[in-house]
């Protein structure tokens, strides 16, 4: 009898102890869920150059700001209930329309500059409140393409690529890196789906010219507004 007893209480014990250590096990995986979010974003906006020296580009007037997108995933870091690290990488495409003087025709015409970056937020620190999250801090942009539409002889439009260009280009071509700021304000609803809206502003100029070793003081700027989904 006192065997059966010993048994069965060292059954009742075990099955307690799993249990236990299975409602722990759910229970950190629940707040590792909780401190690390992943989603999904998509952006839409206009993006524009600004600068001193955009009239050396848009050389017959005013350049004006065009359509632009990206798309990349984001992650969510939770320090405490209100205090949050936001990381994001995207690709982005981004366009801007120039105003370009022809000398050969004495005429002006429109030209679409564009580029392609790869985009990475290291560390924006966020607040959130309710549904809502603001968030701020540095970006670095990789080039991974860019192209600018010239006049032909014929009077049509070409893209050329050279403005691409590398150190050993004779003229100005554009500089391989970007950084600048980055902030945004952003809202959840409980099924995870957001919205926000986006503001990036570059610090390094994007042409530079290798002859006489100076950077163009021509700078991205992008407002856009976006969607997405957290996990």
């Amino acid at each position: 009898m006192k065997r059966s007893t010993v048994i069965l209480f060292c059954m009742l014990a075990t099955k307690l102890a799993l249990a236990q250590e299975d409602s722990l096990s759910r229970s950190l995986l629940k707040t590792e869920r909780d401190r690390f979010r992943f989603g999904l974003k998509l952006s839409m906006g206009l993006h524009s150059l600004q600068g001193k020296d955009v009239s050396t580009l848009s050389t017959g007037g005013p350049s004006s700001a065009r359509k632009g997108f990206s798309a990349g995933v984001m992650m969510d870091t939770r320090l405490n209930p209100h205090l949050y690290i936001r990381s994001e990488i995207a690709v982005q495409q981004s366009s801007a329309l120039l105003n370009i003087y022809d000398s050969a025709s004495n005429t002006r015409y429109d030209s679409k500059f564009r580029s392609l970056y790869l985009m990475v937020h290291p560390f924006m620190p966020a607040y959130r409140a309710g549904g809502f999250q603001v968030y701020a801090g540095p970006y670095f942009g990789l080039l991974i393409n860019a192209s600018i539409q010239r006049k032909t002889a014929g009077g049509g439009l070409e893209t050329d690529k050279s403005i691409f260009g590398n150190a050993l280009s004779p003229g100005g071509h554009s500089q391989k890196l970007d950084a600048g700021i980055a902030a945004g304000l952003e809202y959840e609803w409980k099924n995870g789906l957001t919205i926000g809206v986006n503001y990036r502003r570059g610090l390094i100029g994007i042409l530079e010219d290798p002859r006489i070793q100076t950077r163009k003081k021509i700078y991205n700027q992008d407002i856009s507004v976006s969607i997405g989904y957290k996990f």
